[in-house]
């Protein structure tokens, strides 16, 4: 999610559209060394997150609200 990473500030895994999102992912995915540095950083950094009661509550909020919202346009649509 594109906010724990800018929390973070582990901007590795972030696409700005599609093909970059599945560019990222076969890195991940073939790239040990890579892969190795960003979970070093995400290990590094994820006390931001976590430590962070305030920003945890933020999420908690949002992510309450993103699934009301699924599910009402589920109940008014019949799709997502």
């Amino acid at each position: 999610m594109y906010a724990l990473y800018r929390k973070m500030n582990v901007m590795d895994c972030v696409a700005s559209y599609y093909e970059e999102y599945v560019e990222i992912a076969l890195k991940l995915g073939s790239e040990p060394a890579f892969r190795e540095s960003v979970k070093t950083k995400i290990l590094a950094s994820n006390h931001l997150i976590f430590e962070d009661m305030e920003f945890v509550r933020e999420m908690a909020v949002f992510m309450e609200s993103a699934v009301k919202a699924a599910r009402d346009r589920l109940d008014r649509t019949g799709s997502p």
